[in-house]
């Protein structure tokens, strides 16, 4: 190869970095949603769960409660707070509570005509149980009170307010006082009264552009006030963990920076070592998240996380190369140095890459974002050090740097005077398979959402004022037709009314056609014979028989409003009814409800989601076990089993005993845990390779000694993460730090020997 056609290469690969990196800054769609990071399952029960959250809309619900011991105070609060909103604030708007009531009145009039067939849970139990007289009683009382809470009497067309006690079971009960003049919604909670704002944020709400609004334009605006404010809602969450996000990135990789500089500088006393791993490093982060962003089009924050921990793998790649230049001549030759690597850097690229490209295969969209970036970063780096690494390399024969020659052969001592320490590990690695018979894991969904403490606290005091529930459960129930979906709704409602389980569902609105057939015939038989005539001769209206007033059931399910839209969705001739439970219940009951009935589920999102976890986590056991089948298999076919066996059983038992650790020291073990594990395969097989087909003897050559320096800076590089504040990242970070340096101490007893 000439010197000007490589000289070629290297500025040709430069210029596409620096292309690559320029499209992928132009982009910057961040998501920080923890539940970004999940597939769109195909299981019936999690396609319900996504069509829920796209109904509620509840994501971009906002409710803020600003409030003041004097009413007037918090009054003009609310009012400044709108103020500010509209002129300079995010993007918000308020849920008008005056049109929200419009809808319901429109609803009830609409209703109003099929009045016979619609019956309030409580008087259709009446009459199914022969207790007409309780609600004659009941209208005679109402009759008597000057101002009746039912509206005017109308005994001609509804002598016993069967329609309007219908309309007002579909009422929620809610704390809410509303100001005569403004007509705004507050609530008295002890001494201080909460005026309420609840509106919907209209900007994609894990856009760069929201935090920014949150924490430039509402958080300001919000103190500002001068009263006191609560708040709750997913958009604020968000905006905390991206802030926690950006200063853990901002964390890992200066820290993680800063002590590989440290540690270069300390051993290799020069800047050119220095300068060659930070160009390996910002090659591999710019040709990683570069290529994430054209595959995937947007990055999860958790992916960018894992990006800044890469600085510890890709700096590998640099140490070895510059450490066997310590000891090769042929320095002149472009791919000299290199040469001296083979077969073992490449099969550490290509083992790492073959991990990470089957992490592509599970349906994760952050796993995936993260393996594509890892994989684009370590051939980035390979490529980079492959051709800008003689660029670095002193081509005049230059004497070892005295600390990099002293732990060389320190290692290379101690290993030649160690005695045989087979028995104890054979021993440490037999109580390792013991105690992971019992492991412990851990797949709720919860453990990994880190929630502000603030904000949730916050979050917990709202709901105790306005009794709201944030992640209600809910029966989900498909059929080809309205009557078919409402009747099956009322064999579930049935059920729920005798065990006394309040819920909000599409059937208490509208009943089935039968149902409100029958309702006719409850009042026609077992109320207004009976009790209708009596009723009539009280309040001292001529005696006549009353008949029920005949008319045909409502066929069809009229505009609803916004809070009942929830209730019902109907998508390409399928019609789907959601029964939401207004209470957490026994779990275990509500399941059993729906077994006998066909297309229909009993859903708990937050358990769906953990459910989702646990199938990714026995995926992610099968991902590791193909990746070492695969690893080992390359090496049969290039070595021989024996050798095969050799190369991995150190990364083997570090990978046990790295669960055995987690497990004594009480850490249940979950699919972020495991995620390390395969990180600890991909990068453990690396220090094997190059101490197996490392030429020479250990005072010839330096790859002792590059090992100990690449396994220093991956612990510097994923140690870090073990201090996350996000539970997912500290769970990657600690099986790695474990894993990694059980794995070079394995590996250095085993093959440092040769």
């Amino acid at each position: 190869m000439t010197e000007k056609f490589y000289h070629f290469l290297r500025f040709s690969w430069l210029a596409l970095l620096l292309i690559l990196t320029g499209i992928s800054l132009k982009n910057k769609t961040i998501q920080f949603d923890l539940l970004a990071l999940l597939p769109d399952s195909k299981t019936e029960k999690m396609l319900h769960v996504r069509h829920f959250t796209d109904d509620t809309d509840i994501s971009k619900q906002v409710m803020i409660l600003v409030g003041h011991q004097n009413k007037d105070k918090a009054q003009e609060a609310l009012k400044t707070l709108r103020q500010g909103l509209k002129t300079s604030g995010p993007a918000l708007v308020e849920n008008n509570s005056k049109f929200l009531e419009k809808s319901y009145k429109t609803l009830f009039r609409t209703l109003y005509p099929y009045k016979a067939g619609l019956l309030s849970r409580q008087d259709r139990s009446l009459l199914q149980n022969d207790k007409g007289k309780d609600i004659e009683n009941r209208a005679l009382q109402e009759l008597s009170t000057p101002f009746s809470t039912l509206g005017p009497a109308n005994p001609a067309v509804d002598p016993f307010f069967l329609f309007p006690r219908y309309v007002i079971s579909l009422q929620e009960q809610t704390p809410f006082e509303r100001t005569p003049e403004t007509g705004d919604l507050f609530i008295t909670d002890q001494d201080t009264t909460w005026f309420i704002y609840h509106g919907r944020f209209t900007t994609p709400l894990f856009s760069l552009q929201a935090q920014k609004e949150m924490q430039e334009k509402l958080d300001p605006l919000l103190k500002s006030l001068n009263v006191d404010v609560l708040k709750t809602g997913a958009v604020f969450y968000a905006a905390a963990g991206a802030n926690q996000a950006q200063k853990e990135i901002s964390f890992i990789g200066g820290i993680s920076a800063l002590l590989i500089v440290l540690l270069l500088f300390f051993v290799f006393r020069s800047f050119a070592p220095l300068g060659f791993a930070l160009t390996v490093i910002a090659s591999g982060l710019a040709g990683g998240i570069s290529l994430a962003v054209l595959v995937h089009g947007s990055l999860h924050i958790l992916a960018l996380v894992f990006g800044g921990s890469l600085i510890g793998v890709c700096v590998d790649y640099a140490l070895h190369y510059y450490c066997a230049g310590l000891h090769v001549k042929d320095k002149k030759n472009p791919f000299g140095v290199l040469k001296s690597l083979m077969p073992a850097l490449p099969l550490g690229v290509l083992s790492s890459c073959i991990g990470y490209g089957l992490l592509t295969l599970v349906p994760f969209p952050g796993i995936q974002q993260m393996a594509v970036l890892a994989a684009g970063g370590l051939l980035s780096a390979f490529v980079t050090v492959a051709l800008w690494g003689p660029a670095f390399l002193n081509k005049e024969s230059q004497p070892v740097p005295p600390t990099a020659l002293k732990i060389q052969r320190t290692l290379s001592a101690f290993l030649k005077k160690r005695k045989s320490i087979s028995k104890p590990l054979i021993f440490a690695l037999c109580s390792s398979f013991l105690i992971i018979f019992f492991l412990t894991f851990d797949d709720n969904v919860r453990r990994f959402q880190s929630l502000d403490p603030s904000l949730k606290a916050q979050e917990e005091a709202v709901k105790s004022k306005i009794h709201i529930n944030s992640t209600p459960t809910f029966f989900a129930l498909s059929a080809a037709s309205l009557e078919e979906l409402l009747q099956q709704e009322e064999k579930i409602t049935d059920r729920l009314d005798a065990l006394n389980i309040s819920y909000k569902s599409l059937s208490q609105i509208i009943p089935s056609q039968k149902r409100q057939l029958e309702n006719q015939r409850l009042v026609q038989e077992n109320l207004l014979l009976p009790y209708g005539q009596s009723l009539f001769q009280k309040i001292g209206i001529t005696p006549k028989i009353p008949q029920q007033e005949k008319t045909e059931p409502l066929r069809n399910v009229p505009p609803l409003p916004a809070p009942l839209k929830p209730l019902f969705h109907l998508s390409k001739g399928v019609y789907t009814g959601r029964i939401l439970i207004q209470s957490i219940e026994n779990t275990e009951t509500l399941e059993k409800i729906a077994e006998p009935l066909e297309d229909a589920y009993y859903i708990d999102p937050p358990q769906e989601y953990s459910n989702l976890f646990k199938t990714y986590r026995l995926l992610m056991i099968k991902v590791i076990f193909a990746v070492l089948s695969i690893i080992i298999l390359l090496l049969t076919l290039l070595k021989g089993p024996k050798s095969a066996l050799k190369i991995t059983a150190p990364v083997m038992s570090s990978m046990v005993i790295t669960l055995a650790c987690l497990t004594a020291f009480g850490v249940p073990i979950t699919l972020f845990h495991l995620m390390g594990l395969l990180l600890v395969l991909c990068i453990g097989i690396d220090y094997a390779l190059f101490l197996f087909w490392r030429q020479g003897t250990n005072e010839q050559t330096f790859f002792l000694l590059a090992n100990t320096m690449a396994a220093l800076t991956t612990l510097f590089s994923f140690g870090v993460l073990a201090f996350s504040k996000t539970a997912a990242v500290e769970g990657f970070g600690l099986s790695v730090f474990l894993g990694i340096t059980f794995s070079f101490i394995f590996t250095t007893f085993y093959l440092g020997k040769k």
